[in-house]
């Protein structure tokens, strides 16, 4: 188990609801950290006291408290924007622009969980709530005061779909129906891509409290730790994980040929309906791999990273490796890598090979 950290001794508070995004001259102000109440559902919480909370201690939209910074953030006082002693650290460095926005779209999340919620449906498969559009508001807000230069493309918002210049990337709440059905494996996703390039990224996974980060050359951390992928060589020894395709008229055949095989091969397949925070599981190591057919950029942008930050491949079905705008992913650790992708493209048809 991992012991709580110590809080801030002193903080001023701001309230950030689901009915709206933070407004910056008030954060500005106040120079407040987020706060929501603890979620609870059916008397329980849902969070232990002794886990790490990954969306506290953000005290203003231009610091953060150092001490919150070495437990949570993965970052140490030996990297960019931390000073050894300093009480306070400046929001200089991308990574930390990066956790300021994915805690405030975490803090819209948390305390909605097992509320009754009405969603829209995009489709059948991919429903969109309030809460959703409330913390990609929140999201914004954090990143257009700190980076007003650069795009932001979200999934609920819209934006540069373009691989051009600076790009955050976001998903707010990955894992919508596991949100609305009460399962705690939902996410919150930033990542930052420099046209095709990954610069840094950050998954909290919302409901345990971990954050797992990532910057380029800086190696990736699960709460403050160094992680590392699965160094497994035997398919048969690993716990595979993957993801329904959106599209399940097009794509679905080559999932349910491209999971057969899988199945008769790995030790088992899991699929537990969060891309994000599935690729920061198979950056820790707790999967050996993983594979999805028709996934976005926002399911995808923080987790490349992340991934290869760790020590993992990733690759396209054309066998190049993968960007946040390739269509189809297959990522591992390297003992299983190549063995994992010739399977799935062994059975998976044309246009799942050309990547399209």
């Amino acid at each position: 188990m991992m012991p709580a950290s110590s809080a801030p001794t002193s903080r001023r508070v701001v309230t950030v609801r689901a009915t709206g995004g933070i407004v910056r001259s008030r954060l500005a102000a106040l120079g407040g950290a987020f706060h929501y109440p603890e979620s609870r559902v059916s008397g329980r919480k849902m969070m232990p006291d002794h886990a790490p909370d990954a969306t506290a201690g953000l005290r203003a939209p231009a610091r953060i408290h150092s001490r919150v910074l070495g437990a949570h953030s993965g970052l140490s006082a030996k990297q960019p924007g931390v000073t050894s002693g300093a009480p306070d650290v400046d929001l200089r460095t991308d990574l930390d622009v990066a956790i300021a926005a994915a805690r405030a779209g975490a803090r819209v999340v948390r305390p909605s969980f097992g509320r009754d919620i009405d969603p829209d449906l995009k489709s059948v498969v991919d429903p969109v709530t309030e809460v959703d559009r409330a913390a990609e508001a929140a999201i914004r807000e954090v990143l257009t005061a700190m980076r007003p230069e650069d795009e932001v493309l979200g999934e609920e918002g819209g934006g540069q779909t373009e691989a051009v210049g600076r790009r955050w990337i976001v998903d707010p709440l990955d894992g919508t129906v596991n949100f609305l059905h009460g399962h705690p494996h939902v996410s919150t996703s930033v990542g930052l891509w420099d046209g095709d390039e990954p610069v840094a990224g950050v998954v909290v996974d919302v409901m345990r409290g971990e954050m797992f980060t990532a910057a380029r050359g800086q190696g990736a951390h699960l709460d403050g730790r160094p992680i590392r992928v699965s160094s497994k060589t035997r398919l048969q020894e690993c716990l595979v994980g993957t993801g329904f395709p959106y599209d399940r008229h097009l794509n679905g055949p080559a999932y349910t040929a491209a999971a057969g095989e899988v199945m008769k091969r790995a030790r088992d397949i899991r699929r537990l309906g969060s891309a994000a925070l599935d690729f920061a599981w198979v950056a820790c190591g707790r999967f050996d791999g993983f594979w999805e057919f028709g996934i976005y950029p926002w399911d995808v942008a923080a987790g490349l990273l992340l991934v290869e930050e760790a020590g993992g491949l990733t690759a396209d079905m054309t066998t190049s490796p993968a960007t946040v705008d390739s269509t189809h992913f297959i990522i591992a650790g390297p003992g299983i890598f190549e063995p994992l992708v010739d399977l799935i493209r062994s059975v998976a048809p044309p246009h799942v090979r050309a990547g399209t």
